[in-house]
């Protein structure tokens, strides 16, 4: 089974006085480039399953755990169209924002463990 990696901005649903300090703020997802879903529509989408984050500026310690802590409430799986994923250029200003693995997992749990094991955007 593949799972690729994407990174999506998400700095505006975020507090300015925590932006000042971050800069922009990533989400990295993962998703199953074999696996596409009709939510009620015809254009398929992906699932995507929040793997990590990643912000512009380097945080002191205090405010990366903080970050994180919000990042883990409040960031959910959603779906996104295919063709928006797919078409995501593999860089944007600097960073990797988009990651085709070449492994095969045996399901969803170990791919998780592995991309949150490793560094792959940001």
């Amino acid at each position: 089974m593949k799972f690729n990696l994407v990174a999506l901005e998400e700095t505006q649903h975020w507090d300015p006085e925590i932006t000042n300090k971050t800069g922009r703020i990533f989400t990295v997802y993962a998703y199953n480039p074999e696996e596409a879903t009709n939510c009620c529509e015809i254009t398929p989408s992906y699932y995507l399953i929040p793997v990590d984050f990643f912000c512009e500026n380097t945080l002191s310690d205090s405010l990366q755990e903080s970050v994180y802590r919000e990042w883990a409430i409040a960031t959910d799986p959603f779906y996104a169209h295919c063709s928006t994923i797919d078409r995501m250029p593999e860089k944007r200003d600097g960073f990797l924002v988009r990651y085709e693995s070449k492994n095969d997992f045996d399901d969803e749990d170990s791919a998780l463990d592995y991309f949150q094991g490793n560094s792959f955007l940001g």
